[in-house]
């Protein structure tokens, strides 16, 4: 319930960014942290002799240097959102907005509700069994 009034006010809410923001963390934080500790600091300086300034610094020696950091990070973002089908039946009011995995449980739970789509039902079924059994390997 806090997470959900805090995305709310911060208006967050029934947006993509939605997302993207609630997983950032201090790990994240850390990893930058010690990341950027364990560049070395003479590249900066040489740069500060050449006649850059901090912004220039920051943008043409700092950012292309921390590629690998903010990719590792996405992808933490990425892996740790996948599976939460849940946030987007809860921030999101319009279907339009859904992740992938909310369209996905969507998809099965009106296809399982359904008596009719009993055929359907046993083909999914059948399917996954198979899918766990070949990664079973």
């Amino acid at each position: 319930m806090p997470s959900f009034v805090l995305i709310k006010k911060l208006g967050l809410y029934d947006t993509p960014w939605v997302y993207a923001l609630p997983g950032l963390n201090t790990f994240h934080a850390m990893l930058m942290m010690n990341f950027f500790r364990s560049q070395p600091a003479a590249i900066e300086e040489a740069a500060k002799l050449d006649g850059c300034d901090y912004f220039q610094c920051l943008f043409h020696i700092t950012l292309p240097f921390s590629t690998p950091v903010i990719a590792t990070i996405i992808l933490y973002i990425f892996v740790g959102q996948w599976n939460s089908w849940f946030d987007g039946l809860l921030y999101s009011s319009n279907s339009q907005n859904y992740p992938l995995q909310t369209v996905m449980y969507e998809m099965l739970n009106t296809l399982l509700s359904n008596p009719t789509n009993q055929n359907q039902a046993d083909a999914i079924n059948q399917v996954g069994g198979q899918a766990v059994a070949s990664a079973q390997i």
